[in-house]
């Protein structure tokens, strides 16, 4: 073998142990704070609506995101931290958003400013998720409290006997049930612009989101079925602890028959005492909300993903015009180049025969699956009640009516409020 010469020595590159990066193991770090983050506020109402501001403000990163996807190739240069930077508007959205601490104030800080600093978080947090709270129950909360008023009337008339109002408790439930699957109609595209306006008046546009939604019904009505076998889920959790002493009494009689001893935990769990209750329950509904937190903001991330290409092809189709938008979605497409209309380019077939979706019979297809799939998250939430009622403390109404984890505030602790109150003879 021939030697290497000097000038070949010399021009070879000199391959020397690359640093060590921590960028992906800090991603990961920040994905589990998240994670229990998360899995701990929902266990009060407070903290949940903490978490629905927070998801607010990562939704509409999301919606920013994606049409900083789709810019064209003269804008190839342009990265998406630059983007957000360059204009205030969205200078709060180059990086992830916090739980706590506030936005980072560059230069000198003064004392009204730490306040903000520690805090600008949380604050910013419960207002968007106040707001977002509001506005979703204007939406379905008339066909909720309907729910409760049938409930009501249901056991008013078994308890009093009267039958000749029977038909009073039902009719209410269903025109209720007809109430809360239109608002669900469009309160995914909704909540979602809300996100991404932070304007509440964007929520009570209900013409135009449903012809903005008439726009992609087959997408609208595969988010209806995430969202509904999302809220199943919750609906399961929700449900099972009312049948752990039934399950722990099973148990103890196949060990009895079997000869075996019965361990004293699976007696106790047969008929706990309050304290043991609310502990089984404290540890029962934390991990459940390990689960049913990325569950929550992943399908709120895909309902924002359905917003943008909503917007961005009704624009590009001329069918959206500056008029439709706040200034803010109108300023942010503009500065990525993407209200240009694009030119009309034949498509393969197998798009042309998905386009039939988009015909007058089609979109009326689509609405009554769709339809359809929010009546049958109704009878549901129904037969969870039925199964496990989740009346509050005192007779107060059960909030498994009024609010649903996976679509409205992600309250996900149900214990139920006679083992919160205290009896008289405790401290």
């Amino acid at each position: 073998m021939n030697p290497v010469s000097q000038a070949e020595a010399t021009s070879a590159p000199i391959l020397e142990p690359s640093p060590p990066r921590f960028s992906t193991l800090i991603r990961w770090a920040r994905r589990v704070w998240h994670l229990l983050m998360g899995a701990l506020l929902v266990q009060t109402l407070p903290g949940a609506l903490v978490v629905l501001g927070w998801t607010q403000k990562l939704v509409r990163r999301s919606v920013l995101h994606a049409w900083w996807r789709r810019r064209p190739s003269s804008h190839e240069s342009l990265g998406f931290e630059r983007f957000c930077a360059e204009d205030s508007a969205t200078a709060d959205l180059v990086r992830s958003p916090n739980w706590i601490l506030g936005r980072r104030v560059e230069g000198p800080v003064g004392l009204r400013a730490i306040p903000r600093r520690l805090l600008g978080g949380l604050a910013s947090n419960l207002f968007s998720g106040v707001m977002a709270a509001v506005g979703m129950f204007l939406l379905v909360g008339p066909g909720e409290l309907l729910w409760s008023v049938s409930w009501y009337a249901g056991w008013q008339n078994s308890f009093n006997k009267g039958y000749e109002n029977a038909i009073f408790g039902p009719s209410v439930f269903v025109f209720g049930l007809l109430l809360f699957s239109l608002g669900m109609l469009v309160l995914p595209l909704a909540v979602t612009r809300l996100a991404v306006t932070g304007r509440f008046r964007t929520v009570l546009q209900w013409r135009r989101l449903w012809r903005w939604g008439a726009r992609r019904w087959a997408a609208s009505t595969a988010l209806a079925l995430m969202i509904t076998a999302a809220g199943g889920v919750a609906l399961v959790a929700k449900t099972l602890p009312g049948f752990f002493p039934q399950m722990a009494e099973s148990r103890i009689l196949k060990l009895e028959k079997a000869g075996e001893p019965v361990p004293a935990e699976l007696r106790e769990s047969a008929s706990p005492s309050r304290e043991q209750a609310l502990e089984v329950l404290r540890r029962y509904h934390f991990r459940w909300a390990l689960v049913l937190f990325p569950v929550f903001v992943g399908v709120r991330i895909l309902a924002g993903r359905l917003y943008a290409g909503t917007i961005l092809e009704g624009v590009r189709s001329g069918a959206i015009g500056e008029e439709d938008l706040e200034e803010s979605e109108w300023q942010a497409l503009r500065r990525l180049d993407l209200i240009t209309p694009r030119p009309v380019v034949e498509r393969p077939r197998w798009r042309r025969a998905a386009a039939w979706l988009g015909t007058r019979s089609g979109r009326f297809t689509a609405r009554t699956l769709t339809f359809g799939v929010w009546i049958l998250l109704g009878v549901m939430i129904l037969v969870s009640e039925f199964l496990r009622y989740s009346g509050g403390g005192g007779g107060a109404p059960g909030r498994g009516w009024w609010n649903q984890p996976m679509i409205q505030v992600p309250w996900m602790n149900w214990t139920p409020g006679h083992l919160r109150e205290k009896e008289p003879s405790e401290p």
